[in-house]
């Protein structure tokens, strides 16, 4: 339970070492294991529901094939993150803040750096990058938010989508969807490029293992879906203005002030977050402006 979340592998494992304790073991047939794991499963749940705690089972998103992860869900979530009583006032502050840009974000994940940054959003509260550096690595390891492939983003775990789902539906209705194929909440998804339908990774996957081509077609236009996320539309407000690269996620709608990465060669390069360059020339950081645009040294 201190875990928070659990794979399909450590699950197993974990209801093994109970079961050895009083002298028992797991069935050996497949399906008499799952059997079990779904009354084990509810007899835990009829002891926790008095603290208001629920095990859950669900599935990563971001998974191309489906996935069993067993997650303690707080059931007082429907208050939304007012419920994440382990973090103070002004760290759930900040929390809203890095969600929201993440909610609004085409492919669901601002960079860390970024993230960084948005303390300079929580007008006026005591709160440093280092303290949002902190914060940051403890939703990590307590499993509410991931990094992305070189740890240079974030983005939202399944146990955050999972438990803080009322907050996300009833805050952020035109960000999220329900899935065509199983009909349920649905975060970042794989959309119809000809309607509206959206689809879990793992949902169209399956529907492409059953098509007679190998191609997971659209259920309300008959479409043929895109495979994967990069090959989706976006589905938040144009940036065309913008250079290659930059996606809505770098912008802060509410602010007055963007900050960018210099161009070297043609290439934008993302920063590592924890390092902070001299002043030299070519590593300037451009401060930009609504109405006009200055260049300032990073020493400022």
């Amino acid at each position: 339970m201190g875990a928070g979340i659990l794979k399909g592998n450590e699950m197993w494992e974990l209801i093994d070492v109970a079961l050895k304790r009083i002298g028992y073991r797991l069935p050996d047939d497949k399906n008499a294991k799952h059997r079990y794991l779904k009354d084990f499963v509810k007899c835990i749940n009829e002891e926790i529901e008095r603290i208001n705690l629920k095990i859950e089972n669900i599935s990563d998103e971001e998974s191309k094939r489906k996935s069993n992860l067993m997650i303690l869900v707080n059931r007082n979530s429907s208050y939304g993150m007012n419920a994440m009583v382990t973090f103070t006032k002004v760290e759930i502050d900040y929390l809203k803040i890095v969600v929201q840009h993440i909610m609004e974000s085409d492919d669901k994940e601002i960079s860390l750096i970024y993230a960084l940054n948005r303390v300079n959003e929580l007008q006026g509260k005591r709160f440093s990058q280092g303290d949002a550096e902190d914060f940051l690595n403890r939703l990590y390891k307590d499993h509410w938010i991931r990094y992305t492939a070189g740890n240079d983003g974030i983005k939202l775990s399944p146990r955050f989508v999972k438990e803080m789902e009322p907050y996300l539906k009833d805050v952020y209705e035109d960000y999220i969807g329900e899935c065509v194929a199983c009909q349920k909440f649905v975060m970042k998804s794989i959309n119809c490029e000809n309607c509206d339908g959206k689809y879990h990774w793992y949902c169209t996957t399956m529907m492409a293992d059953r098509s007679n081509d190998n191609v997971a077609k659209c259920h309300k236009c008959n479409t043929a879906l895109p495979e994967n996320f990069t090959q989706n539309r976006p589905t938040s407000p144009s940036n065309d203005h913008l250079p290659i690269g930059f996606g809505n996620h770098f912008l802060n709608p509410g602010s007055s002030q963007v900050e960018v990465q210099e161009w070297s060669n043609g290439t934008f390069k993302a920063p590592n977050p924890f390092y902070v360059p001299e002043s030299r020339s070519g590593e300037k950081r451009r401060r930009v402006e609504r109405g006009m645009e200055s260049d300032s040294d990073d020493s400022e």
